[in-house]
């Protein structure tokens, strides 16, 4: 879903020929202590639940610009981290004294936010990834999982933006500044049980009608100077129950119909899951209640064996599926996963030439079906009619898989005119679908 810009290639350019960075420096870093709370919040972008009275505030962002040009010091804005059993919770307030001059024109999940007036969480939990998580003022969400390696590949990054985690932020505007409020889920960030309390942590705020760059870290290559991010302490949650490997997830391709999904999901220790699934049309703002459907899952020799269906109904919308597995014991998540997705065109038809000759025997349609491949089972048809409603040919096949089909319509026998073609599936586990096409028969150079 997420194309490969300049900006990849400018991670590809800051991260190549970098050490793994977890863990080193830390003395000359900022830190930030992050602050257990019991109760969670109603993730809405206020900020005015209790358990944020509590959580001390974070300020000190310093505009980014290059060495021999100096800048005016950057609109405040300041953060709060929190965290309870389940969840990273971050409050974030950017002063603005111009509120009705926001940049907001960013709608498309996993679009360019960066554009617009908008706030980048980098996240570093563990040596294998750091997660790039931002959110314009719209409420346009985007994330990205970086592969921390001493040489980074365009195909590590291109792969690392096609990672999909579950999370959720809501802005809200009032006065002087616009807030943030977002819920990241432990399970969601490929954690495991030797992750450590200290955490890798940048905050980056773009204002783009003045083309101010602002960062809590004090980078110096843009907000992806990973040896630069500053520290996040005391994340101190039980990270034994992340057994379950869920970071070499790559999903297939998702078709309409009934898909068959097979994760690859190591684990560190035997025991019983809760396996759910949920699939819903993706839309802005906060996303509805999620009510997994599922059941529990024995994992034995090092494997947790899973088998999803993945019922798809419309293509060309923008889907997200969501993958959340528990321990069945606690039912405590230990891992989150989305895949957002857009099913291609179910069906196609078209006519090999617009115009046939006396000397064809055949108008050829070929066919194009793009559905799962358990849900391409039913008939083809083509019906070839003239002027009125009488059939003037036809042809059939019965289907059982998807594929480019080519269907001859015999027509030698039928006079010069306009001919129409009606090309119809009919696949009972996903619906009827048709096209009319139209062509023109007459006398060609060598009849």
């Amino acid at each position: 879903m997420k194309a490969v810009s300049a900006l990849t290639i400018a991670i590809v350019f800051l991260l190549t020929g970098l050490p793994p960075v977890h863990g080193q420096g830390q003395a000359d870093l900022p830190h930030v202590k992050a602050t257990r709370v019991q109760a969670d919040v109603k993730v809405d972008g206020r900020l005015d639940e209790a358990v944020w009275k509590d959580v001390p505030v974070v300020s000190g962002f310093q505009a980014l610009t290059g060495k021999k040009k100096a800048v005016a010091a950057p609109e405040e804005t300041r953060f709060q981290v929190a965290f309870n059993d389940h969840a990273l919770l971050i409050g974030i307030v950017c002063r603005e004294p111009r509120m009705g001059e926001l940049i907001a024109d960013v709608a498309e999940r996993d679009g360019s936010i960066w554009r617009d007036d908008s706030v980048e969480i980098f996240l570093q939990p563990g040596p294998r990834f750091y997660y790039h998580l931002g959110v314009n003022s719209r409420g346009t969400l985007y994330d990205a999982r970086v592969p921390v390696l001493a040489q980074v590949t365009e195909k590590d990054i291109r792969e690392g933006r096609l990672w999909d985690g579950v999370w959720e932020a809501v802005v809200s505007r009032a006065g002087d500044a616009w807030t943030i409020e977002a819920r990241i889920p432990f399970a969601t960030l490929d954690l495991s049980p030797d992750t450590p309390s200290t955490w890798r942590l940048n905050v980056g705020r773009t204002a783009a009608r003045r083309v101010e760059y602002s960062s809590w870290a004090p980078v110096e290559k843009g907000f992806h100077d990973l040896p630069r991010f500053g520290c996040l302490d005391d994340v101190k949650v039980d990270t034994s129950r992340f057994v379950v490997d869920g970071s070499g997830i790559a999903f297939p391709p998702l078709f309409v119909g009934n898909n068959r999904v097979e994760p690859s999901l190591p684990v560190r220790r035997d025991g019983r899951f809760r396996v759910g699934t949920s699939l819903r049309e993706w839309s802005p703002g906060p996303p509805p209640e999620r009510r997994p459907q599922g059941g529990p899952v024995a994992a034995s020799g090092g494997n947790l064996p899973v088998i999803l269906t993945v019922p798809v109904v419309k293509s060309g919308a923008l889907h997200e599926f969501v993958l959340e597995i528990a321990d069945a014991a606690t039912g405590a998540p230990v891992l989150l996963r989305a895949h957002l997705f857009k099913a291609p065109q179910a069906f196609d038809a078209s006519l090999n030439w617009a115009v046939s000759y006396q000397s064809d025997r055949e108008a050829v349609v070929e066919v194009t079906l793009a559905v799962a491949s358990g849900s391409a089972r039913g008939r083809l048809s083509a019906k070839l009619l003239g002027d009125g409603p009488s059939v003037v040919a036809e042809q059939a096949v019965d289907l059982t898989q998807p594929d480019a089909i080519r269907l001859p319509i015999p027509f030698a026998q039928v006079p010069d005119g306009f001919y129409r073609v009606q090309v119809s599936a009919d696949l009972p586990d996903v619906g009827r679908f048709s096209k009319e096409l139209r062509f023109f028969k007459t006398k060609g150079p060598f009849d």
